[in-house]
C-alpha cells in the first residue's frame, strides 16, 4: 500500500519520485481475504475435503498420483493436526515426505484458519518446499512465502552498505535506518522507502503467481529497488505456508519477534520440521555460548575510546576485564597441564575467581553484567547517531556474563577450552527453552530419513503424546546392500593394533580396486583420516582421490564434489562423518555407488559429550541414557552417509562398515556380517546388472 508523502528512490541512479496520494492500489480488503479462503474451505472437518483417489481417500492438496505409503502419511499428518498432537515420522529420501506433510497439514489448516510454519536447515531444503507448493497450487490454490534472515534479505548488506555490521546487530542498524526514512531524514534506507512506497499488490501478485523461492523473491525486489526482508514479512499475514530457517522457531528471541511481527498466536500455528535429526543438536548449539579472552581485550580497547566506567562501587570495568582474562587463562593453563583441550570448571568458577581477586560478592556478577549491558546499549545508540556500526564489545561481554550467571548446572556444563584464543564455555545439555515452541504451537510434524529410534527423538524434544511411525523405503530392498566386516574395529583399544589397522587398510584397497565404482570413504574423524593417509593409503588405492579438508571453504568443497562426480575413471572421495559431505548432498545414479564407513562414528571423549551422557542417564535411566547420548547419534551419522547411495528407485548401491560393533545397529537398519566384503559387493553388483 502506498503511503502519503513518501519518496520512491532508485538506489542505482538516485532518481526520486514523490508520492503524495494513496491512489495506486491497496492491500486486499479483509472480506476479500476471507472470501478467498472460503473458496478453498469445505464444510465440516478436514476429513470431508478428501477426494477419492486410487487405493483410498486422497487429500485434494496432493498433486501427484500417490505412491507407496504416501496416502497413509498424509492421513497421519492430518489426524495429528485434528487431535493437536505431534507426529514423528521416519521416511527415506525420495518417499515424498515434504509434499505429504504439506498436503496433510493443509487439509486441516485451511478450513481451520491455522498457519503452517515449515522450518528448514538449508536453502536447498527451503527451495524444495516451494517447488512442492507450486505443484500443489496447480491443483488447489495455496499461498506460500519463503523467508530468509535479515542479513540475507538486506540489500544494503548485499551492496556493501552494511557489511561491517554483525548479524546480531543488524536489527538495530535496520530499525534506525527505517526510523530516519519514515521521518524523511538523511541517512535513511532507500530500499525501505521504495518498499513502503510501492503498491503491495506488486509483491502479492508475484508471490501468488510464481510462489518464488527466497532467492527468487530477493532478485524480484532488487530489480525494483525495494527491501526484500520487509516485503517478505508483509506477505506472511496472507500466506497459508511460511517457509523459514530453523532460528525463526528455535532461537527464543527470534521466535518471539517472528510471531509478533506476523501477528500470529503460536496456538494458531502448525510447525513442520524438515531433516529433524538435526534439530536437537541445533537447539543445543543455539543456547550454548563462550567467553573468549579477546572479547575482554575488545572491551578494554572500547573503554579507551569511549571512557571507562564503574561496574561496581569500587571496580572499574577495565580492572574487571583484566581479571577475567586471568581467570580464563588460568583455567586454560590447567587444561594444558593435564594434557587435555577441555577441562570442566565449577558452575561458579568466574564468581569465585572474581571474589578472590576483586572482592566482588558471590552474587554480584549478574549486577555487573547488567551495568555493562546498560553502558553497551548507550554506546550502540551513540554509534547509530554517527552512522557507525551499532556494535559494542561492552554490550557483548555483559550479555555473555549475564548468560553465564543464568546457566544452571541442571541444564549446562561449563568448561575451559585451551585454544587460540583461550575461552570458557557453557554447553547446553537441556535445550528446553529453544524447543518450547513445540509445546506452544497447535501441533507439529517432525520428519527425517534417519530418526530411528523414534522414541529417543520424542523424549529429547519432549513430545509425550507424539504419534511415531517409521515407513519402509519405497525403493526396492534388493537395490541396496549393507555389510559389516567382522575382523576389524576402530574402538580405542585397537587403534594402535597394527594387525587391525592393516586389515582395515586391506579392506579399503581391495574394495576400491576390485569393485571399481564411484566410492565415498567415511572416517569418524579427520585425525583417523590423516593417520591412514600417512600410511600411504592414497597411493595404494590406485585411483584419483578427493579429500574433504577441515578448513575447506564451501565453494571449494562444492567444486571438489562436482569434480568427484564427473571424474573418469571413477575415483574416491574421502570425507568424515562429522563433515559436510556425508549429509545433505545428493549423489544420484552413478555419482555414488559404494560407501565405506571406517569405524563407528562415536563422538570423541570431551567435557560436553561426557556431561551429555550423564544428563541423559539421569533423566532417562542408565542404559537408555547411553543409547540416547552415545549410540543413536553415531548410528544416525552412519545412516546419513549410507543414505547418499539410494536417491531413486533406479539407484543401486553397497555400503561396507569396517567395524564388527555395527552388529548392534541391525535393529535400526537391515545389514549382515561379511567375512569377505569385497567378494560380497562384487557379487551384489553382478547380480544387480542382470536384473
Amino acid at each position: 500500500m502506498r503511503r502519503r508523502g513518501l519518496t520512491l528512490t532508485c538506489p542505482k541512479c538516485g532518481r526520486i519520485k514523490v508520492l503524495d496520494e494513496e491512489d495506486a492500489g491497496r492491500s486486499p480488503r479483509s472480506d476479500q481475504v476471507v472470501a478467498a479462503k472460503a473458496e478453498r474451505r469445505a464444510p465440516g472437518s478436514a476429513e470431508l475435503v478428501m477426494e477419492q483417489g486410487k487405493g483410498g481417500p486422497l487429500p485434494r492438496f496432493f498433486p501427484y498420483a500417490p505412491r507407496k505409503n504416501q496416502q497413509e502419511m498424509m492421513s497421519l499428518v492430518c489426524r495429528s493436526m485434528m487431535t493437536g498432537d505431534s507426529a514423528v515420522i521416519e521416511s527415506g529420501t525420495g518417499s515424498g515426505k515434504t509434499v505429504c506433510a504439506l498436503a496433510g497439514a493443509l487439509e486441516y489448516c485451511i478450513p481451520n484458519d491455522k498457519k503452517i510454519v515449515y522450518i528448514t536447515r538449508t536453502n536447498s531444503q527451503a527451495k524444495q518446499v516451494m517447488v512442492e507448493l507450486r505443484a500443489i497450487n496447480r491443483k488447489t490454490r495455496v499461498r506460500g512465502v519463503a523467508l530468509q534472515g535479515r542479513r540475507h534479505g538486506c540489500l544494503m548488506v548485499r551492496h556493501g552498505g552494511a557489511k561491517e555490521v554483525d548479524a546480531a546487530d543488524l536489527a538495530k542498524f535496520c530499525e534506525q535506518r527505517k526510523a530516519r526514512t519514515l521521518k524523511a531524514q538523511d541517512g535513511g534506507c532507500s530500499y525501505y522507502a521504495n518498499f513502503i512506497a510501492l503498491d503491495s499488490h506488486v509483491f502479492l501478485d508475484y508471490c501468488q503467481r510464481a510462489l518464488p523461492t527466497a532467492e527468487e523473491f530477493v532478485e524480484f525486489c532488487e530489480e525494483r529497488g525495494a527491501c526484500p526482508y520487509e516485503a517478505m514479512k508483509d506477505l506472511t499475514s496472507q500466506a497459508d505456508v511460511i517457509v523459514a530457517p530453523y532460528p525463526y522457531i528455535i532461537s527464543p528471541d527470534i521466535r518471539d519477534n517472528f510471531y509478533q511481527s506476523v501477528n500470529l498466536d503460536p496456538k494458531q500455528s502448525v510447525i513442520i520440521v524438515d531433516e529433524a535429526h538435526n534439530l536437537i543438536d541445533f537447539a543445543r548449539e543455539a543456547e550454548s555460548f563462550e567467553i573468549e579472552t579477546t572479547l575482554a581485550d575488545a572491551v578494554d580497547k572500547e573503554c579507551r575510546a569511549t571512557g571507562s566506567f564503574k561496574v561496581a562501587p569500587k571496580l572499574e570495568v577495565r580492572d574487571l576485564c583484566s581479571v577475567l582474562i586471568d581467570a580464563i587463562a588460568a583455567a586454560a593453563q590447567k587444561a594444558r597441564e593435564k594434557n587435555v583441550r577441555e577441562l570442566k570448571v565449577s558452575n561458579d568458577y568466574l564468581e569465585t575467581f572474581l571474589a578472590e581477586k576483586l572482592d566482588v560478592e558471590a552474587g554480584g556478577l549478574s549486577a555487573i553484567a547488567e551495568r555493562m549491558m546498560t553502558r553497551g546499549e548507550a554506546i550502540v545508540q551513540e554509534r547509530l547517531k554517527k552512522d557507525e556500526a551499532p556494535v559494542s564489545a561492552t554490550l557483548a561481554l555483559g550479555d555473555a556474563l549475564f548468560r553465564w550467571t543464568q546457566a544452571i548446572p541442571s541444564r549446562f556444563v561449563k568448561y575451559a577450552h585451551d585454544g587460540l584464543p583461550p575461552s570458557i564455555r557453557a554447553y547446553c545439555l537441556d535445550p528446553s527453552a529453544s524447543l518450547r515452541a513445540f509445546g506452544d504451537c497447535h501441533a507439529s510434524v517432525h520428519m527425517s530419513g534417519t530418526l530411528r529410534p523414534l522414541e529417543q527423538y520424542a523424549d529429547l524434544v519432549d513430545l509425550p503424546k507424539a504419534v511415531k511411525v517409521a515407513y519402509d523405503s519405497p525403493f526396492p530392498k534388493e537395490n541396496r546392500l549393507v555389510l559389516y566386516a567382522e575382523d576389524v574395529t576402530t574402538e580405542y583399544s585397537a587403534r594402535k593394533d597394527e594387525g587391525n589397522l592393516l586389515r582395515m587398510e586391506e579392506h579399503m584397497v581391495s574394495l576400491v580396486r576390485n569393485v571399481r565404482r564411484r566410492t565415498m570413504v567415511i572416517f569418524p574423524s579427520y585425525d583417523l583420516m590423516r593417520s591412514f593417509v600417512e600410511r600411504d593409503l592414497v597411493r595404494k588405492l590406485g585411483v584419483k582421490v578427493f579429500r574433504e579438508e577441515q578448513k575447506l571453504s564451501q565453494d571449494s568443497l562444492m567444486r571438489m564434489v562436482e569434480d568427484f562426480k564427473s571424474h573418469r575413471p571413477k575415483g574416491v572421495l574421502m570425507a568424515t562423518a562429522q563433515g559436510r559431505v556425508s549429509e545433505g548432498l545428493d549423489f544420484p545414479d552413478e555419482e555414488l555407488e559404494m560407501v565405506i564407513i571406517v569405524g563407528i562414528p562415536y563422538a570423541p571423549p570431551s567435557v560436553s559429550n561426557d556431561a551429555l551422557k550423564t544428563w541423559c542417564q539421569t533423566r532417562f535411566g542408565e542404559w537408555k541414557g547411553i543409547e540416547y547420548a552415545v549410540k543413536v547419534p553415531a548410528y544416525r551419522k552412519m545412516a546419513q552417509a549410507i543414505g547418499r547411495l539410494i536417491r531413486s528407485e533406479t539407484d543401486i548401491g553397497a555400503a561396507v562398515i569396517l567395524d564388527k560393533r555395527a552388529k548392534q545397529f541391525a535393529a535400526y537398519m537391515p545389514m549382515r556380517p561379511s567375512k569377505d566384503p569385497t567378494q560380497d559387493v562384487v557379487d551384489f553388483f553382478s547380480m544387480s546388472s542382470h536384473r
